[in-house]
């Protein structure tokens, strides 16, 4: 299965510090302060670097512009928003910029292409269920399956899950 591009068309792996919001693109003050210590703090749980020098260098990078590279790594915070955010390209042009409608047009797309492959999925969490169940709704509409996919503010309650989980079992549908 193809992953999206953006991660994959690198000469050097790439691990990326994730930052999500229902609204526009944006950084909470952590990754973009340095005086908080998050990034260099972020970078050693990684492990991949063996000197605090190191870490110390890819960390300026990052709160500089959003994104660090040498011959072996490369390390970026990705912000995932509604809409992209111009101030925040301008003044960290290195910030992966990733709007919601293209994480469920390639949800989509992904579950278009590997139909058959992700037909049995019950190792998948409540979520994996809920997409797969949308994608089935929406088959050949992809418009549909993005315009019925809703940010949950809330995680699933452990009753609701099991009622859902109970439904799918059964087929009963209250």
């Amino acid at each position: 299965m193809a992953d999206d591009p953006r991660f994959t068309n690198t000469q050097v792996p790439f691990a990326a510090f994730v930052e999500v919001t229902a609204g526009r693109c944006k950084l909470n003050g952590p990754w973009t302060d340095p005086e908080k210590g998050n990034v260099p703090s972020a970078i050693r749980a990684l492990g991949t670097f063996s000197t605090e020098v190191e870490i110390d260098r890819a960390s300026v990078c990052i709160y500089a512009t959003g994104r660090y590279q040498s011959n072996s790594i490369a390390l970026g915070l990705i912000s995932i928003g509604n809409q992209a955010n111009g101030t925040l390209r301008k003044s960290r042009p290195g910030v992966m910029q990733i709007c919601w409608e293209d994480v469920k047009g390639f949800v989509y797309d992904r579950f278009n292409k590997w139909e058959i492959e992700k037909r049995e999925h019950p190792q998948w969490a409540f979520d994996g269920h809920l997409l797969s169940k949308a994608y089935l709704e929406n088959r050949g509409n992809k418009p549909g399956f993005a315009a019925s996919l809703q940010l949950a503010t809330n995680s699933p309650t452990k009753d609701e899950i099991e009622s859902y989980c109970r439904n799918q079992i059964t087929g009963v549908h209250p």
